[in-house]
């Protein structure tokens, strides 16, 4: 299914549920992408509330911390951000909408801004929220997503592309639960939805991943390298005390099969005999 394709059709008129939300927005895009679809389906029915996070600690850190985040990347980046821009669209019949961190109208990029503990990886982050920045840019038409991190103390961003073939599967996905919504059909949640092939071949700072796994030069090489790492790390542990060895006013020293000799600049050469 392209982007373009709107699929127009659906059996109910949700204005006339009882629902509590009719819309999907930014914020559900990971529960539903991972597949956490009952609890999703709940909230939209109006059967359970969302939870409270006015409480959540780290929640609101990374709210505080958002304008000096968008401040400090833009600096970094030389982007200009709008802050807390909202944009909606219709998908056939089902309302999307989004509040954007921030939007550089001039670049056409967005940027979606966390705070993590200092554990936290980058590539985490990005698995985890590939899902909600490239529904922002399905909303905005926006090019590129930077993902501007908080880990702790120090910072890190990435530059993210839009993807057609994520937004399309994406939009897929959103139309099958929207289907449960509207015809009142339960559903259990399902198997994660997200292909890993997929995910790879979005380039994140210009660069995509490739699964190599299948390659027969690459498994031999990996074999090699994984047997001989153990020997590596001996040789290398073998050559630090041999340049120990040599004194500051010494030239050269050696046996019959070594010579470790200092050269004028200083620098330490260790040559096999023979």
């Amino acid at each position: 299914m392209l982007i373009a394709e709107m699929e127009v059709s659906m059996a109910i008129d949700i204005r006339h549920s009882p629902m509590r939300e009719d819309f999907i927005r930014g914020s559900d895009m990971v529960s539903l992408m991972q597949g956490k679809w009952n609890e999703l389906y709940k909230i939209k029915m109006g059967q359970i509330g969302r939870k409270d996070l006015s409480r959540e600690f780290n929640v609101q850190l990374g709210s505080k911390t958002e304008s000096f985040n968008m401040q400090w990347s833009q600096q970094e980046y030389d982007y200009s951000f709008s802050n807390q821009v909202p944009f909606k669209k219709q998908y056939g019949s089902i309302n999307l909408q989004g509040t954007l961190d921030g939007y550089d109208y001039q670049s056409n990029v967005l940027i979606e801004c966390k705070h993590t503990h200092s554990m936290n990886t980058m590539e985490h982050m990005i698995n985890f929220y590939m899902p909600q920045i490239q529904f922002y840019m399905y909303l905005s038409g926006a090019k590129q997503g930077l993902l501007s991190v908080i880990f702790g103390n120090k910072y890190d961003a990435v530059v993210i592309d839009a993807s057609n073939q994520y937004q399309d599967h994406m939009l897929n996905q959103i139309k099958m639960f929207w289907e449960c919504v509207v015809h009142g059909n339960e559903p259990d949640d399902v198997d994660t939805v997200i292909d890993k092939l997929m995910t790879d071949k979005i380039p994140i700072n210009g660069k995509t991943k490739r699964d190599v796994s299948k390659s027969n030069s690459f498994t031999t090489a990996t074999e090699a390298y994984l047997d001989n790492e153990l020997y590596a790390k001996k040789f290398e542990i073998a050559k630090k005390m041999l340049k120990e060895e040599i004194k500051p006013d010494e030239a050269e020293i050696y046996n019959d099969d070594l010579s470790v000799k200092r050269d004028k600049r200083g620098s330490i050469r260790i040559t096999k005999k023979g």
